[in-house]
């Protein structure tokens, strides 16, 4: 499937995975939201963005070790960084308001576009061919 649209693992486990993955976690944080508890929300991301990243790592490097050549360093961290950075300038705040949300909404799906065209094989390729 990967190769009939012309995606590495890389770009389909960043846009297409993550996003599935994602969605659960956004129907358990819009109840509490609409129900006038936010602060459940705010730690239900919060939390589930320690786990993602400390415990999935972990699990991942202990069936066997994790390369983060390519795209990975060169787009996925660097946007990673920059999301971070913004939520928590935006939770310092103490207010996340509509407007907010929709930059942070609209930013994640230029990563996705931007990770999709430079994950694809034949761009890993020259990646790799270049180092």
């Amino acid at each position: 499937m990967l190769t009939a649209f012309g995606l590495s693992g890389l770009a389909f486990g960043a846009t297409v995975m993550s996003f599935i993955a994602s969605l659960e976690e956004l129907f358990l944080t819009v109840e509490p939201v609409r129900q006038g508890r936010p602060e459940i929300a705010v730690g239900n991301v919060v939390g589930s963005t320690l786990f993602y990243v400390t415990a999935n790592v972990g699990l991942i490097a202990l069936i066997g070790p994790v390369d983060m050549g390519g795209a990975v360093l060169t787009v996925q961290w660097p946007f990673f960084a920059l999301a971070l950075v913004l939520v928590v300038a935006m939770f310092y705040r103490g207010r996340v308001g509509r407007l907010e949300g929709w930059r942070s909404s609209r930013s994640t799906s230029g990563t996705g576009s931007r990770t999709t065209s430079e994950a694809r094989p034949e761009a890993v390729e020259r990646q790799e061919v270049r180092r």
